[in-house]
């Protein structure tokens, strides 16, 4: 799936990017909600920074010790790259992990049962477990919605996926 997302044409990339993110601004649950947990992209991830620009509040994950918290982002924070590559805050403030209403997270793939396969260290389906938001949402390319894979006791589910599309 790295191989796949990272040799995708960039104007492809550009319009599944923009079709999902038009996806999530149109998602009821996405324009009632106050706080938004979203991710800083890599690897060829889905690019949904552009939300950003829409009047909430949106906190990024940071990875401490063995867990994610959330902290509120806005243009001042000052990122740094984490040990995974990531952009994560810097200085950590007041974490939302109680507050968040909705949650974007990004995945490998993601089967028909609405699981997702992340890169194997279980960071948000550990978060899922101590503070699930009240949706949570997967995104994926065409080419990473796939049948089904074997499932873990501790793997969570997600509430809704979208699919980059033409």
């Amino acid at each position: 799936m790295l191989l796949l997302r990272k040799q995708l044409n960039q104007d492809l990339k550009l319009k599944y990017d923009q079709f999902i993110i038009k996806k999530i601004r149109n998602d009821q649950a996405y324009k009632e909600a106050q706080v938004v947990g979203i991710y800083m992209p890599m690897r060829y991830e889905i690019d949904i920074l552009e939300l950003l620009k829409d009047q909430k509040t949106f906190v990024i994950p940071k990875v401490e010790t063995n867990d994610l918290k959330f902290y509120r982002y806005d243009r001042h924070v000052l990122l740094a790259p984490s040990t995974f590559g990531v952009l994560e805050p810097k200085d950590n403030n007041y974490p939302f992990d109680q507050q968040i209403d909705y949650m974007i997270v990004p995945a490998l793939a993601i089967s028909k049962d609405m699981y997702r396969i992340g890169y194997g260290k279980g960071f948000y389906d550990r978060y899922l477990i101590k503070n699930r938001p009240k949706k949570v949402v997967g995104v994926v390319y065409p080419f990473q919605y796939i049948e089904s894979f074997e499932v873990d006791a501790h793997d969570q589910v997600l509430d809704q996926i979208f699919i980059g599309d033409l």
